[in-house]
């Protein structure tokens, strides 16, 4: 199985009441998704959990 391909950039902005949030790859792809405030919300206190433990 070949490795997934890394992260290379994220752009966050508007989409009516919600947030449009593009992710571009390494290979060239992207892929956008729509998400609510309190989705990202949730998503920043993941990230934040697990950078804290891997911090120990």
């Amino acid at each position: 199985m070949d490795d997934p391909a890394r992260l290379a950039r994220i752009e966050l902005g508007p989409h009516g009441e919600d947030y449009l949030v593009r992710l571009f790859l390494s290979d060239g792809t992207s892929c956008e998704v729509i998400a609510t405030f309190d989705q990202l919300d949730l998503l920043a206190e993941d990230i934040d959990r697990r950078l804290d433990a891997d911090e120990v």
